[in-house]
């Protein structure tokens, strides 16, 4: 069965669902999905006003979803626990600040539970057509913020191996503050798991290309 999609965008969802789907391949793959691919009106008003999810594909625990995020929003500190997420930012600019998940936090963290990160809070800036990849520990909890100056929303698309469900929810975060010393919060910090936090968010009905198989197609 074949996957009814424009092509760059199936070719995504062939590896997503195949037996063995080497990162760099998944990657590559994904450098030729574009905003028209994914039928996303990255001017639409909405996409501006506030923050909008798309959910257009969970399947065998996995999924594709898109986020829109409008100048001055962010997701804060959150993670994937157990997944493999690559991400691609579809249009505009936005800075990723993340750290690695420890091997022995629980899937469901208790709020409230306080840990030392690994390594580093790494800090990186994204522009439109990057890409970046996160593991179930390397980079996997994470805070995306929209800062740009201009009046221009931050859309990008996740692909995940691996998703959510009642055993396996989405933890937050936040770094505790040392002082006043900036430095040592970023390269030493203290962690402390929170409740989820108000985030205004719409749910837009998605009307892009749907993610369904043809049936008839044997190949």
């Amino acid at each position: 069965m074949k996957w009814v999609l424009p092509g760059p965008l199936r070719r995504v969802v062939e590896l997503l669902f195949a037996s063995h789907c080497p990162p760099s391949e998944l990657v590559s793959a994904m450098q030729n999905v574009t905003c028209q691919h994914l039928g996303i009106d990255v001017h639409h008003r909405k996409h501006l006003d506030e923050i909008c999810f798309y959910s257009l594909l969970e399947k065998q625990n996995k999924a594709i979803t898109i986020f829109s995020l409008p100048p001055g929003s962010e997701l804060p500190f959150h993670d994937h626990p157990g997944m493999h997420v690559t991400t691609k930012l579809l249009s505009g600019k936005m800075s990723c600040f993340s750290f690695d998940r420890p091997s022995l936090l629980p899937t469901s963290v208790p709020a409230g539970t306080l840990f030392k990160a690994s390594g580093a809070v790494k800090l990186f800036d994204m522009c439109s057509g990057d890409i970046a990849q996160l593991g179930p520990e390397c980079g996997n909890i994470h805070r995306f913020v929209n800062n740009s100056q201009s009046n221009c929303a931050a859309v990008f698309v996740d692909v995940f191996h691996g998703y959510y469900d009642d055993a396996t929810p989405c933890n937050y975060y936040e770094i505790m503050k040392q002082g006043s010393e900036d430095r040592a919060t970023l390269t030493a910090p203290t962690i402390r798991c929170i409740p989820q936090p108000p985030i205004r968010m719409l749910h837009p009905k998605y009307s892009g290309p749907q993610f369904v198989r043809d049936d008839k197609d044997s190949g």
